[in-house]
């Protein structure tokens, strides 16, 4: 069988294979066997059709198979002999065969870039200060106090102070779309509201009264769903409510935790504060690592890696577009540079997920079980869930990318660590 390998780029290698003339007889002779084993023509039995006439009435359908089957046999040895393992499946562009004579063929396989990574180290990073001020501790104190405050009913107008207990439905003008159906939602009217054109509207409002009302969502505006629609309201209040903060005082934090005094509960603010704060520059940190390396080894990376991401989300954007009722001029051209947005944003990913795993490859650096079991429990805590039923819906693949993930985590630690920080 004669081979010749062509690097057509740092992933992409064709195959040239010539399949010897015997082998393919020898391939023929079996799909032959098992057509005329089958066979029923008229005036023959089955298994009784002369195999001269098997070739003629069959010809095309046994060159297919046979061709189908050496392909499969012949390429599976040329990728092991070339010690070639190929990212996705291999694709064939070319198929020439004789009938039982000789088989010629070319298929177009990635493979993994090779790669060199050098001077991962010292990297440059510009340092990152978060002051932790008693402001932000009297802030979050403050978040507390309104978690744990108490909505008591006011027999009075709403004003931007106060709260309602609203049923609110909303349609779009054009369609009759029904785009919100809210039963006892609980609003702020003020300028920590939720939905701020909504509350506007119910300003001065009573328990008791319905208001009806149109808005008109221009560019920029949330939800970005509605922009360019006009959505007609109906608002039913049902109750206004007064919120009563929790004095600030010892009895106070007593009630939320492990906690004697009010000075207590603030310094375990600052303490969560300062980890935040932390969490916020190693955030900022890793960002600029994966930016350094993403340009300093420009690395062409296999198509297998960002294809599905980018399909995927090329065919929610258009949905988003359809549900939106957004026009668009050229639906193709926005579609194609919608995946080459999402191919060039999965293929960045995949780069520097590559360098990473290349450095943990050079320093040793690994992942153990207690250590992805640890992952997987945390993520069962934050989810208030099992760890087995997290694993069971995570599944194999996915927990092989909580392991990869755990992994480029303390590979970005590593060179946060070794990094010059200035």
């Amino acid at each position: 069988m004669q081979v010749e390998e062509i690097e057509l780029s740092q992933v992409r290698r064709k195959l040239v294979v010539d399949v010897p003339s015997d082998e393919v007889k020898g391939e023929y002779g079996r799909i032959e066997a098992e057509v005329h084993k089958f066979a029923a023509l008229p005036g023959f039995r089955k298994g009784r059709v002369p195999i001269e006439l098997i070739r003629k009435m069959f010809r095309g359908t046994i060159e297919q198979e046979a061709t189908k089957k050496l392909i499969e046999s012949t390429l599976s040895k040329v990728l092991e002999d070339r010690k070639l393992k190929p990212v996705g499946q291999p694709e064939v562009t070319k198929a020439d065969s004789s009938y039982a004579a000789t088989l010629h063929y070319e298929v177009e396989i990635e493979v993994m870039p090779a790669l060199q990574v050098e001077n991962y180290r010292q990297i440059p990073l510009k340092r990152e200060t978060i002051p932790v001020t008693e402001e932000d501790v009297e802030r979050r104190v403050l978040e507390i106090r309104k978690r744990a405050a108490e909505f008591r009913p006011v027999d009075t107008a709403a004003t931007e102070d106060y709260w309602v207990i609203v049923d609110v439905e909303g349609w779009v003008t054009d369609t009759g779309e029904k785009v919100l159906d809210e039963k006892g939602l609980l609003l702020a009217l003020g300028p920590e509201s939720g939905e701020p054109r909504i509350a506007a509207e119910l300003v001065g409002a009573r328990a008791g009264e319905m208001r009806e009302f149109t808005l008109s969502f221009g560019e920029g505006e949330r939800p970005p769903e509605l922009v360019g629609k006009t959505v007609k309201y109906k608002a039913q209040v049902t109750e206004v409510k007064e919120q009563i903060l929790p004095a600030l005082d010892d009895e106070f934090a007593t009630t939320l935790g492990d906690y004697s005094t009010l000075d207590e509960l603030r310094d375990k603010v600052r303490v969560e504060l300062v980890h935040e704060r932390d969490q916020a520059i190693r955030k900022r940190y890793a960002a600029s690592i994966m930016n350094y390396l993403a340009t300093a080894y420009p690395i062409e990376v296999p198509s297998a890696f960002y294809q599905q991401y980018a399909l995927e989300n090329t065919i929610a954007y258009k949905q988003f577009l359809e549900r939106s009722g957004k026009s668009v001029e050229n639906l193709e051209d926005e579609m194609q540079k919608a995946f080459s947005h999402f191919a060039g944003e999965a293929s960045g990913f995949a780069r520097v997920s590559l360098i990473l795993e290349e450095i943990a490859r050079l320093e040793s650096i690994s992942v153990s079980d207690d250590e992805c079991e640890d992952r997987i429990r945390k993520l069962a805590e934050d989810g208030h869930k099992s760890p087995e039923g997290v694993k069971a819906k995570l599944g194999e693949r996915g927990q092989a990318q909580v392991r990869s993930n755990l992994l480029k985590d303390k590979v970005i630690d590593f060179l946060i660590t070794e990094a010059r920080i200035e």
